[in-house]
């Protein structure tokens, strides 16, 4: 299982993450963690293999207009907002 934290650009989630990473990084479910700014590759990702973290002002973020995102966040294995 892979974690997206997706929040507003990079900086902004590399300042939030401190302070919520235990909430979630002593999970062994997780592979992989990412960090998502402005830009991020959507197509191609298992959605069911996928548990997104939306944190700060992620609403900000561009990508998550698109159809890949959309798509992956419909079906993701979970969706979390900090």
């Amino acid at each position: 299982m892979d974690l997206y934290v997706v929040a507003a650009d990079i900086e902004q989630v590399k300042r939030i993450w401190p302070s919520i990473k235990h909430r979630y990084i002593n999970h062994s479910e997780y592979r992989k963690i990412n960090f998502t700014g402005v830009k991020c590759a959507w197509s191609g990702l298992s959605p069911k293999k996928t548990k997104i973290l939306l944190c700060g002002e992620y609403w900000r973020n561009p990508s998550l207009e698109t159809d890949n995102f959309k798509r992956v966040l419909e079906k993701a294995a979970g969706v979390f907002i900090e």
